[in-house]
Formats: C-alpha cells, sequence, structure tokens
C-alpha cells in the first residue's frame, strides 16, 4: 500500500513538473514571440524612415537637378547671344576698315563725304553693339559663378572661371579647371562638356 501511494505520489509529481516545464516553454515561447514582433515592428519602422528619408532626399536631388539644368540651359542661351553679339562686332569691324580704306582711295568730296557719315554711323552701331557684348559677357559669368557654386557647395569642388570662359565649347582637356577638396573630377567625357 505503501509502495503504491509512493509510486502515485512520484507520478503526481513528475506530472506537475512535466507541466511546469511546459508552462515555462509556453511562456518563453509567447515572450520570444513578442520580443520578435516588437524587432519586426522597429524595423519596419526603421526602414519606413529610411524610405521616407530617402525620397525627401530624391525629391531634393531632382529640384537641383532641373534648378542646374536651367541655369545651364540659360549659360548655353546666353553664350549663343554672346557669340552672335561678337560676330556682328566682327563684322562690323571688317566694314568700318573698308569703309575707312575706300575714304583714303577716293578722290571724289561728295562721295568721301558720304562715306564719312556712313563709317560715322558704322562706328556708332559698332560701340553700341560692344556695349551690349560686354553687359551679355559680365551676365554670362554671373550665370556661370550661380552654377558653379552649386557644384561647389555640393562637392566641394572649385573651378577657374577665367581658363573656362577662354576654351572653346570642344575641349579634350578640362580637369585643370576644376579642383576638388574631396574628390578629382574632369567634369567632362569624351571631348564634350557634361555639367552634373
Amino acid at each position: 500500500m505503501k509502495m503504491r501511494n509512493a509510486i502515485s505520489e512520484e507520478a503526481r509529481m513528475r506530472e506537475e513538473r512535466q507541466q511546469k516545464t511546459q508552462e515555462e516553454l509556453e511562456r518563453l515561447r509567447i515572450a520570444r514571440e513578442a520580443k520578435d514582433a516588437s524587432r519586426r515592428a522597429e524595423e519596419e519602422a526603421k526602414k519606413m524612415e529610411e524610405d521616407e528619408k530617402h525620397q525627401k532626399l530624391l525629391c531634393i536631388r531632382e529640384a537641383e537637378f532641373q534648378e542646374r539644368l536651367r541655369r545651364l540651359r540659360e549659360y548655353q542661351e546666353e553664350q549663343r547671344e554672346l557669340q552672335e553679339k561678337e560676330r556682328v562686332v566682327q563684322q562690323a569691324l571688317a566694314e568700318e576698315n573698308a569703309l575707312k580704306k575706300a575714304i583714303q582711295k577716293d578722290h571724289n568730296a561728295k562721295r568721301v563725304e558720304e562715306r564719312k557719315k556712313e563709317y560715322e554711323e558704322k562706328c556708332r552701331l559698332r560701340k553700341k553693339h560692344q556695349e551690349e557684348m560686354e553687359e551679355l559677357r559680365k551676365a554670362h559669368q554671373r550665370t556661370l559663378e550661380t552654377f558653379f557654386k552649386g557644384i561647389e557647395r555640393r562637392l566641394g569642388v572649385t573651378y577657374d572661371a577665367e581658363r573656362f570662359c577662354s576654351l572653346p565649347p570642344l575641349v579634350t582637356e578640362c580637369a585643370p579647371l576644376f579642383h576638388s577638396r574631396k574628390l578629382r573630377s574632369s567634369m567632362c567625357t569624351g571631348t564634350r562638356w557634361t555639367i552634373s
């Protein structure tokens, strides 16, 4: 009888231990799942925050790109206007020289007087074109400086404006124009300017 009671007690205690073990395992499982869920929620929140920051950065970069593109187009338009004005001035100078030579060779007083008036008018117009050209050149320089200030601010790249303005549209080497504190960049691909 005592042995039977002892066996029953041992079985009961073993069952209690198993029950406690199962309860502890269940508690640990619930705690682990809660921890995993919390970690996943944190990761998702962090990912969403990073995605949002990335999207904002993309929007900022897109706006900067559009602004630089606008300035580049403005620069190119000013460059065309400046070249056209230079062509007009060169043509005016050639016409002035031709008239001057004609005046020197002509012995007809009336024609000489007419040509002198024409020469004076051409000189006046040429000076006007030169003044306009100088204003265009100044505006062109301001546009260029504004354009590259944005690059310097973003990339830490400085440039030699005087050399840049003196070069033709197509160049084979442009690295010496730029001096980077953080990086070296030729700022060109092949032989054409690539502004980035």
